[in-house]
């Protein structure tokens, strides 16, 4: 079962119904989150919670048959849209610095920002054009770096006010596996999807409905998708043009597929990962560009830098491969809105 939430605010629920686990949030202007549970003699309805009112949607689709029950997740794509956030500990630098690549570890560009006080820069301000980059962040005195943080994913999908809703690319495990997307606008009237056709062109649409009265419509699909390992963006079609948006896509362990060890059964989606660990870099003559997991003794304090996105991928397993191919069936959706 997956629950799909759009929200006029940015705020995390204060109470989650029992056995939902977040599997994704994305956050601008809006709020929108992903929950997923394994369905075992549900009840009639579930309910989350918020401290305040604002306007909500949220919808339910439950799928059957085809996947690993014990291991149901094999990945999760949330593309970010806003931009990066750290936390600094020591006195204020004069700026920063992020650099990033299209490789892990491979940094060619540069892009300096901000003042001592600056704790955020917008993805659009330095990545051109959408795909998958990583990056660190470094502090700059007298144009000197300090050790970079901690490395972190980020795949990047620039919003713009078109028809297009685009679902990041994700990895799958193996042949046959199934890709459920899941995606929401916010819209002065209820928009209608039109369901990707990449993917085998195999897509069928589980769900496409929208409202005046909350302001969001959202739309959920599947196929079984006959690649391996990156599956490529999800292009799904709105009807009008619209600027706040956002698509999850899920890729689930086929049957007959199994990690070579046991998976984290709860994909992390954090201000601050906490698998992640912070590199602590400290200040010196000489620019370091090669992170160190442990920070070496100096007579100089310390300063430590975490660079966090606003979401971050699934940790992924080795998995052995069974190549097989299982049909999945949508057998139901619920949808409740409330202002």
């Amino acid at each position: 079962m997956f629950a799909l939430i759009s929200r006029g605010d940015t705020t995390n629920p204060n109470s989650v119904p029992a056995g939902w686990t977040l599997a994704g949030k994305n956050s601008g202007v809006y709020g929108w989150w992903l929950y997923y549970k394994m369905a075992v003699g549900e009840g009639a309805s579930y309910t989350w919670g918020w401290a305040a009112g604002s306007s909500t949607k949220i919808t339910i689709t439950t799928y059957r048959n085809g996947f690993n029950p014990a291991y149901p997740i094999y990945d999760v794509s949330n593309a970010l849209h806003i931009g990066l956030t750290w936390t600094w500990s020591g006195s204020n630098p004069d700026g920063w610095r992020v650099k990033w690549g299209t490789a892990s570890g491979v940094y060619p560009n540069t892009y300096d920002f901000g003042t001592g006080a600056t704790r955020s820069v917008a993805y659009s301000a330095f990545l051109p054009t959408d795909g998958d980059y990583f990056a660190v962040v470094m502090a700059l005195s007298d144009g000197v770096e300090g050790d970079a943080s901690n490395e972190f994913p980020i795949p990047y999908v620039a919003l713009a006010a078109d028809t297009l809703l685009r679902a990041a690319s994700l990895t799958t495990g193996g042949e046959g596996a199934t890709l459920i997307y899941a995606g929401s606008v916010s819209y002065t009237s209820a928009v209608t999807f039109t369901k990707p056709s990449t993917q085998d062109n195999d897509w069928v649409e589980d769900y496409d409905e929208g409202t005046a009265l909350s302001g969001f419509s959202h739309t959920f699909g599947h196929c079984d998708w006959s690649g391996t390992g990156d599956s490529g963006v999800i292009d799904i079609t709105v009807s009008e043009s619209s600027s706040t948006k956002h698509a999850f896509a899920i890729a689930l362990y086929p049957i007959g597929y199994s990690p070579s060890e046991t998976p984290s059964q709860t994909p992390s989606a954090s201000a601050t990962p906490s698998e992640t660990p912070s590199r602590t870099p400290s200040a010196s003559a000489t620019p370091s560009f090669t992170p160190s997991e442990t920070p070496s003794a100096s007579a100089t304090p310390s300063r430590t830098v975490s660079a966090s996105p606003s979401g971050s991928a699934v940790p992924k397993s080795e998995i052995v491969l069974i190549p097989s191919k299982n049909n999945r069936i949508a057998v139901g959706v619920c949808d409740c809105i409330f202002w």
